[in-house]
């Protein structure tokens, strides 16, 4: 739960039906947080509670992550529309096929459409800090130095090119959201996502200096749970010293 030095906050997810965002979107609720989640089917996130009937603290708002008005309507905090949401879990994606991923630039268009419904609502007169923007990301695309194991190169290189030059894409927006003075950001790179439980003690997490290519610390590892890394999530950004990750890059790993 939140603490006298934990002030709740709004925050909205993007992508919190699964994954790396339902686990953190689980948590915050438990914290008392007040969460927004923008679904193109509401139904289908609330199905995933108990007697499917989400928390009071949960908004869900029927829309796509592609639209920008979906995404400045999403942007304002439920019980004040002057002010802006203190956070932004952006954990959208695409799913592999047969053929390849199904919307190989569905970060980039994402993001993109996240940024311009940002310049709406700032232009409409709605006050706030700049939310922190958490962008859920991938190794294996830094500029700064290789940051998984050799062995794992090829599966990289052939199977997730395309989605990983999304991903390259998505991060380069997003610090320039961050130069634009519309967001803080952090880039969260894990390593390759399972589907694992969340475990004590496991994760290890390195820091890289995006914008000027510096690893400030090392993490290379094989696998990460997604619950892991939404669990990192809110207890690093959410409920932590989310300060010392502004403009970076935090690699997690096992």
């Amino acid at each position: 739960m939140t603490t006298p030095t934990t002030p709740r906050k709004t925050l909205l997810f993007l992508g919190a039906t699964g994954g790396v965002g339902l686990s953190a979107l689980r948590r915050a609720l438990a914290a008392d947080h007040t969460c927004v989640a923008l679904c193109r089917t509401p139904s289908k996130l609330a199905a995933l509670f108990p007697s499917a009937a989400p928390p009071a603290n949960l908004h869900l708002v029927e829309g796509n992550a592609h639209d920008e008005a979906a995404l400045a309507k999403a942007l304002l905090v439920p019980s004040d529309k002057s002010r802006l949401v203190d956070g932004i879990v952006f954990s959208i994606g695409a799913k592999p096929t047969l053929r390849g991923m199904d919307d190989p630039t569905v970060c980039e268009v994402g993001m993109t459409a996240l940024l311009a419904a940002l310049r709406k609502v700032r232009g409409d007169g709605a006050t706030g800090a700049k939310p922190l923007l958490v962008a859920v990301s991938s190794t294996g695309i830094s500029d700064a130095g290789r940051d998984l194991p050799l062995l794992m190169v090829p599966l990289y290189k052939l199977l997730l090119a395309t989605a990983h030059r999304d991903k390259k894409r998505m991060e380069g927006l997003a610090v320039k959201g961050g130069e634009e003075g519309l967001v803080e950001w952090t880039l969260i790179r894990g390593s390759l996502y399972t589907d694992g439980p969340a475990t004590e003690g496991k994760v290890r997490e390195g820091m890289e200096d995006v914008v000027k290519g510096v690893v400030e610390s090392e993490a290379v590892g094989y696998t990460i749970s997604r619950e892991d890394v939404g669990k990192w999530v809110f207890e690093n950004l959410i409920e932590g010293d989310s300060g010392k990750w502004f403009g970076k890059a935090a690699t997690l790993t096992y």
